[in-house]
């Protein structure tokens, strides 16, 4: 998870969709991402080891994401313009997801 966190993800939530697609491959479908099954195409910043994800059942692309949304939200306090901007994407869409997840308060 802190791989995914500290990544700054210059391609937005299309490249974290990318980096999960191909983890998911590369993991062999296990319940379990590892730090190592995390490739990251861009040129930008290494993100440091972390932990892994850790799932009780083969999870799907709308769990992975709801999940990297609530650490985002956890991590900048709510503060939905924040999230916005560390996921490349503009604030109507960020709500849009969060709808999409329920996660509106």
């Amino acid at each position: 998870m802190r791989q995914l966190v500290a990544y700054d993800w210059p391609g937005n939530v299309r490249e974290l969709r990318n980096v999960v697609e191909r983890a998911i491959i590369l993991s062999g479908n296990k319940p379990e991402i590892r730090p190592e099954h995390l490739t990251f195409s861009s040129a930008g910043p290494n993100p440091a080891l972390g932990t892994s994800l850790t799932f009780d059942h083969d999870p799907n692309l709308d769990e992975i994401e709801r999940l990297y949304l609530e650490k985002m939200l956890e991590k900048h306090s709510g503060h939905r313009a924040h999230v916005a901007q560390v996921l490349g994407i503009s604030e109507r869409n960020l709500y849009r997801l969060l709808h999409k997840h329920s996660l509106l308060k």
